[in-house]
């Protein structure tokens, strides 16, 4: 299956990663240009045990590459999973706006899209 990632932080590039080890092919997304170009490396966003290793493999394997461009994720894709952060304010409550801003590209590149796609958010 073709799989974008929205959000390459530690649950963006596990998931990423996990999901290419399981023969899926992936687009990664992130606002971040260095961690793009770290995935197109073939090198993780995150220190974690042994995912240098699951993304060094799925890069090498062709199975991931990443972008900033939520159209081209969208356009290229049949599925795409929302990881993107959601830190507290300051009054303790859960900030969703990385999440808004995330599911309004997601909908802008859906508009062009005369194909099926899904949307989850892991939240």
């Amino acid at each position: 299956m073709n799989i974008s990632i929205f959000g390459l932080g530690y649950v963006g590039c596990v998931s990423l990663g996990c999901l290419a080890k399981n023969g899926n092919h992936l687009i990664g997304v992130d606002v971040s240009e260095f961690k793009v170009n770290l995935i197109n490396s073939g090198k993780p966003t995150i220190l974690e045990k042994d995912i240098d290793i699951i993304i060094q493999e799925a890069h090498a394997n062709g199975k991931i590459q990443a972008t900033t461009c939520a159209d081209e994720a969208i356009n290229n894709t049949e599925l795409s999973i929302i990881c993107v952060g959601t830190p507290s304010s300051p009054h303790g409550h859960l900030d969703l706006s990385y999440i808004y801003r995330t599911a309004e590209g997601i909908g802008k590149a859906l508009k062009e899209k005369d194909a099926f796609h899904i949307a989850w958010d892991q939240l």
